[in-house]
């Protein structure tokens, strides 16, 4: 079974439980009452087209990459609390693909491949009407993935853009699963692993498909939202 599918299970396992548990009591001083804000940390799993190491622009210039399959994925977010069960939640990363150089008769220009991913998340817990520190979740959403092939440094005295630096935008979904384990009142660990399907109109150092599986661990701290008197 792929990946896409995996998940795609474990959501309507979720939707499922969303509808048929228990509301439950009131729990405001639980972790499944409140906002939360966190980072997530891990790995970038690339499953989408490889990119060459060398890549020749006849008669101009040419590219020499170190773009790996895998690297380093940050990502922070905010999701607020709509019902016990069910978060929205909203999240900025950053995955750094490799760097890039870039030599043209003595000039040589030296970068990074960038993928930032904006996403709006519907965060599930079917099990969310068990009163329990292990909370498995299902999440579903998408965005925008925004590609950028960078320069940084350059010892072209007349810099010019127009070929050294790219950029690719898609709008895609995303799905996630994984659980929190609450370590007190106001913290918890996340363990996450996502699924990005990205396919970029314009490719990126020849390549447009960019889907990746992200396996990460995070922390996040939990407040009750402000109630008007």
């Amino acid at each position: 079974m792929s990946v896409r599918n995996s998940v795609i299970w474990l959501m309507l396992i979720g939707l499922v439980g969303l509808g048929a548990s228990a509301s439950g009591s009131d729990r405001q001083d639980n972790f499944l009452s409140r906002n939360q804000i966190g980072v997530r940390l891990g790995g970038w799993i690339n499953q989408g087209d490889d990119i060459p190491d060398l890549i020749n622009v006849p008669n101009v210039f040419y590219f020499e990459s170190k773009v790996r399959d895998g690297s380093f994925y940050f990502e922070g977010y905010y999701a607020h609390r709509l019902l016990n069960q069910l978060l929205a939640e909203f999240s900025v990363g950053v995955a750094n693909r490799g760097s890039v150089t870039i030599d043209e008769q003595g000039v040589t220009d030296y970068g990074n491949l960038m993928v930032y991913p904006i996403l709006v998340n519907a965060r599930i817990y079917p099990f969310g009407s068990i009163d329990s520190r292990f909370q498995p979740f299902v999440s579903v959403g998408g965005g925008v993935y925004y590609g950028r092939q960078s320069i940084q440094i350059t010892n072209d005295y007349y810099y010019d853009a127009s070929y050294r630096e790219r950029s690719a935008t898609d709008f895609d979904i995303a799905l996630a699963g994984g659980f929190d384990w609450l370590l007190g009142s106001n913290l918890g660990l996340e363990f996450r692993s996502g699924y990005h399907p990205i396919h970029f109109a314009t490719p990126l150092l020849t390549a447009k498909d960019y889907d990746a599986v992200t396996v990460t661990v995070g922390i996040k701290y939990f407040y009750k939202p402000n109630k008007a008197h």
